[in-house]
């Protein structure tokens, strides 16, 4: 038998607005911490998933050119592969793009260039990436001026192409590494600051 006092409304009443209040007081300090993120991080992030999305897409490549030398039901899922990697590396991407497009929309005087460390090490690794393609194609012409190239010319087109953008986005996780014995540099402490 259910004791009287339990099945009052007041009773359950108070027990609901307490859970309610509760609840609605845990989803309020959760939204306290989470602060706006400033354009300087926003343009990390962005960046961050671009170099994680060049990588997909160089392995993308990559596998287009095993593709031709294997048989061809390996190749049929080989080719599917790259299908999910390449939407994978658009659903990373593209909200972040479009984000970008409303903030740069919503906030035409506001300054949205990134001049942080992150900006800083995506143009080295771009720069070493120029310059590591230029080495990979001289070496390649010397190569297919003394004898005749055994691949086609999409082959080595790809294979180009998927070796700088794999050196691209390893290059700028390797630039952007923690280093040991550096001090932590938490960009929230500056901002309390």
């Amino acid at each position: 038998m259910i004791p009287r006092w339990a099945t009052s409304n007041n009773y359950l009443e108070g027990r609901l607005s307490k859970r309610d209040t509760s609840r609605d007081q845990r989803r309020i300090d959760i939204m306290a911490d989470k602060q706006p993120l400033s354009s300087a991080q926003f343009m990390d992030r962005l960046m961050r998933r671009i170099a994680v999305a060049v990588f997909l897409i160089s392995v993308c490549l990559a596998a287009t050119v095993v593709m031709e030398y294997v048989s061809d039901p390996l190749a049929d899922s080989i080719h599917t592969g790259t299908l999910v990697l390449a939407m994978v590396a658009v659903i990373l991407v593209l909200p972040m793009f479009l984000r970008t497009i409303l903030f740069k929309i919503r906030n035409r005087s506001s300054k949205f260039q990134p001049d942080s460390f992150v900006a800083d090490a995506y143009r080295q690794a771009a720069e070493r990436s120029f310059g590591l393609t230029f080495i990979f194609l001289a070496l390649l012409d010397l190569w297919a001026n003394n004898e005749p190239a055994p691949f086609s010319a999409s082959i080595a087109i790809n294979a180009t192409l998927s070796l700088s953008l794999a050196f691209f986005s390893l290059s700028f996780f390797y630039l952007i590494r923690p280093v040991a014995g550096e001090e932590d540099d938490d960009f929230d402490t500056e901002q309390d600051a």
